[in-house]
Parts: structure tokens; sequence; C-alpha cells
């Protein structure tokens, strides 16, 4: 099962035929939701909660706490 949007890369052609031949079943959504992508819908809303109330001094800064998020992951 695949989950995907109307991008023109998951509609081209050969991404079609390719799904049609290993019978991939595939549930489709309108393109730019984030209320359906989970990135949007779960990644995003975690990683803005855990920055919330920080302030940072520098570019580097930013980039170690989104890291430590990402690597804190299971």
């Amino acid at each position: 099962m695949l989950h995907r949007d109307n991008a023109s890369s998951h509609t081209a052609g050969l991404t079609v035929e390719f799904l049609k031949q290993k019978q991939i079943k595939v549930i489709e959504h309108p393109p730019y939701s984030p209320d359906l992508a989970m990135c949007d819908f779960w990644l995003f809303f975690n990683l803005k909660k855990n920055l919330r109330g920080r302030r940072f001094h520098s570019e580097e800064e930013i980039d170690v706490a989104i890291n430590a998020f990402f690597h804190g992951l299971k």
C-alpha cells in the first residue's frame, strides 16, 4: 500500500505502470495537503513543539537543536 499525493512525479506514466505491475494499492489525496501528509501532521508539529520558547544566537545553534531532535526520534 502506498499513500501519495497527485504530484506530477507520482502520476508519471512510468510510475503508474510500475505500481500496476507490482500490484501496489495506492491511496491518493490532494497535492499540498499538510493535514494529510504525515511529516506535516506529526513531524513538523513535534519539531515546533520541541523548539518552542528557545532562543538561538546562530544558525549553528539551530542546526544542533534540530539534529538533536531528529536523533532523539525512535
